[in-house]
């Protein structure tokens, strides 16, 4: 879904300077043995149709910093996927690093700010529902023509991917094409250790609080009744074999929940500084998406479903958060497994506790269907769906290397 809307001074990421991409790369720059930055033509020329990007901009900036291209742009508060989680795009800075079109991290060459005045390209992937990008139309996006034969309803892919102004994606009809993580290391990750911390993300929290002559740091559990008494010895077994914890206690929570509690200074540091803390900011590791093996992210997800996953309809297969980063981690560690999963914003709801009106806040829902529900229910113990045709998803498809 692609619409252009008029924004007038919306603050922009990019750079800027005295020559347009157009200019800068003009056939009129390399003929005649001419130089632009230093660089002759048969250096240069190889680059002058492709998209501008980390390698191009680098030599630009090293060579010719006072012609500097006027890149495409993505207004202020669009989300990025980088090492450190999902962040606003204003909150980058050189050499961080960033998820790119190959499917792995890179460092960032430069970062700049600068005023635009003009058009601004909205684009809701399929696999984004409530999720919007907005972006100056000539900014690339990395897509694939597809074209619909006569008498047919499934489309074929033309060509391979391509890097398309993003004013020109609704002139034909493009798919987006978002890279599969690929695994760039060997991280040794317990596979219990992977399944503990997959708990933690769904229903576990941390605290650290002064008692009167110590500071204490507990570790937290609150588990539905029926999953405590599936999966709460489990907790407690891995609980004492990574952190030494020997001192787990049961309280009862509100209603039907059990809250299972452990005092380790050890598991208080380790989980809040490599998972987070808090219902917002907790996430899977980047590290992990790109480093662990697939039995460890599937043991992550596994812990995470059994607290906060649900099967709401016979032909879909979810997990819901408050954390978008963790979201959109979930889904990278799903699309690495070779599980398609969409994103679906939920708006807030009005709901009474006890008497008291509570205003809650929006909800991300991972969700797969499909044939990709039988994948995301191996993994986490559902049985198979059963299903009347073998029908895939028509809006989507994937390979080794990318899902379209």
């Amino acid at each position: 879904q692609i619409e252009m809307q008029r924004k007038v001074d919306a603050p922009a990421q990019g750079v800027r300077g005295r020559y347009s991409r157009e200019e800068l790369f003009d056939k009129k720059y390399f003929d005649g043995g001419q130089k632009v930055g230093g660089y002759a033509r048969d250096q240069w020329g190889a680059y002058r149709d492709f998209p501008v990007h980390e390698l191009t901009l680098r030599h630009i900036l090293s060579r010719r910093p006072e012609s500097v291209l006027e890149l495409g742009c993505l207004v202020e508060g669009s989300p990025i996927v980088t090492r450190d989680g999902v962040l606003p795009i204003e909150q980058l800075n050189d050499g961080m690093e960033v998820y790119t079109h190959e499917g792995q991290f890179s460092k960032i060459a430069r970062c700049s700010v600068r005023p635009y005045n003009g058009d601004v390209v909205s684009i809701t992937p399929r696999y984004s529902r409530g999720i919007s990008l907005q972006l100056t139309p000539d900014h690339p996006v990395y897509a694939i023509r597809v074209i619909r034969p006569y008498k047919t309803w499934k489309p074929e892919l033309v060509g391979k991917p391509e890097w398309v102004p993003a004013g020109e994606l609704a002139k034909e009809e493009y798919w987006l094409v978002v890279p599969r993580p690929r695994k760039t290391a060997d991280l040794e990750l317990d596979e219990g250790y992977a399944r503990l911390c997959g708990y933690y993300l769904a229903d576990g929290w941390c605290q650290k609080k002064w008692n009167g002559s110590s500071t204490g740091y507990t570790v937290s559990f609150c588990l539905r009744r029926e999953k405590y008494e599936k999966y709460g010895e489990d907790i407690r077994i891995q609980m004492k074999r990574h952190f030494g914890t020997t001192n787990g206690w049961v309280e009862d929570g509100e209603g039907k929940a059990v809250k299972l509690c452990f005092y380790s200074r050890l598991g208080y540091k380790q989980l809040t500084s490599t998972i987070g803390q808090g219902a917002r900011n907790k996430t899977i590791p980047m590290e992990w998406i790109t480093g662990a093996s697939d039995e460890s992210l599937r043991q992550v997800i596994f812990g995470m479903y059994q607290g906060d996953g649900s099967v709401p309809r016979n032909d879909r297969i979810s997990y819901k958060t408050a954390s978008f980063s963790m979201a959109v981690a979930l889904r990278l560690a799903l699309l690495r497994l070779g599980i398609i999963a969409e994103i679906a914003t939920c708006q807030p709801r009005l709901s009474a506790i006890r008497g008291r009106v509570i205003i809650g806040s929006i909800s991300y829902d991972v969700r797969s269907s499909g044939t990709h529900y039988d994948g995301f229910a191996a993994i986490v113990g559902h049985p198979p769906r059963v299903r009347k045709d073998g029908r895939a998803y028509w809006y989507g498809r994937m390979d080794e290397d990318y899902v379209y």
